[in-house]
């Protein structure tokens, strides 16, 4: 685990700056919202497309990884809304936020840098796939069992699946995917002058999307409420998801260790930087707002620990 803190302490820090210059107001809300913004738009999609460009199709879509980290995500949430609903006798759209936050990771903010950091030539089309997953199956599934439970909710199935549609096709990182993957089939050959252009703007995406997560996490307030939720839904994220994923993709993957450490890695890192408005939707802001930061500071304990459990059963 030693090995492992120099690559995840620097993360961390980066996220302290980001809190302390977001609380002190030397940076504002809104700034942090428009690095956020530039993350998502155009730095990150510039890495998602200079990568899938010079990939083979074979290995943006390895059907194995993407079914390990289906079948982790899926299966955690079946398991895990049965026992919350019928053991722990939770509410059933409790339940549901609370799966969100067990199988939503914040793979572009968290997992990105953290993989770039931790191997000298990270597979970033683990990274790529993963996002595929989340936002084509995962998250999709997850706002659908909560609008399904959420007595606000439309009635209309086929307006609550439109709605969700429209969340999907309108996420730059997928649509980042998309162009590159067509740009792939066709055999798109970027200008250089394009090409240093992309390779300039995908550094930036490592440090901002640190620094804006520790200024995101800055404006969070946290408030009372129920410890077991709480604690299983820092557990779920952080320790059950990840060693599901990785006994998978260890499984189906058995000689491709890099590929098993990166699912890894991503479903080890806190949940998604817009849970606490997805609580605010649904009536559970004060919540998802102390999960997210709760995380957040025990996955500096968490992450070194499951990294180093993954070099081990990996094989590194």
């Amino acid at each position: 685990m030693l090995t492992v803190l120099p690559v995840v302490i620097p993360i961390f820090l980066i996220i302290a700056v980001g809190y302390v210059c977001a609380k002190t107001r030397l940076i504002s809300a809104t700034a942090i919202s428009e690095m956020g913004r530039y993350v998502m738009y155009v730095a990150l999609p510039a890495v998602i497309v200079k990568t899938i460009l010079s990939l083979e199709l074979a290995q943006i879509f390895n059907l194995r990884y993407l079914l390990a980290y289906l079948a982790a995500s899926v299966g955690l949430i079946t398991l895990g809304f049965i026992v919350a609903t019928k053991v722990a006798k939770q509410p059933n759209l409790d339940s549901a936020v609370m799966m969100t936050g067990f199988v939503v990771p914040n793979s572009a903010f968290i997992g990105y840098p953290i993989i770039i950091q931790l191997m000298d030539a990270p597979p970033i089309n683990g990274f790529a796939m993963a996002l595929i997953v989340e936002n084509m199956f995962v998250m999709p599934l997850c706002f659908i069992l909560m609008d399904y439970h959420s007595s606000a909710a439309q009635t209309n199935l086929i307006a609550k699946a439109l709605a969700v549609g429209k969340r999907v096709v309108r996420n730059p990182l997928l649509i980042a995917i998309v162009v590159g993957v067509v740009g792939n089939i066709v055999g798109l050959k970027l200008p250089s002058v394009v090409e240093t252009t992309l390779g300039l703007l995908a550094p930036s995406a490592v440090s901002v999307a640190l620094f804006v997560i520790g200024g995101s996490l800055a404006s969070v307030v946290v408030k009372q409420t129920r410890w077991p939720p709480l604690i299983w839904t820092t557990l779920g994220k952080l320790v059950i998801h990840p060693l599901l994923a990785l006994a998978l993709v260890s499984w189906l993957l058995p000689n491709q260790p890099e590929l098993g450490l990166t699912l890894t890695v991503i479903t080890a890192v806190p949940m998604l930087s817009i849970y606490t408005i997805v609580g605010e939707i649904y009536g559970r802001q004060a919540f998802c707002a102390t999960a997210q930061l709760v995380t957040t500071f025990a996955s500096l304990v968490t992450i070194p620990i499951i990294i180093t459990i993954a070099h081990w059963w990996l094989g590194f």
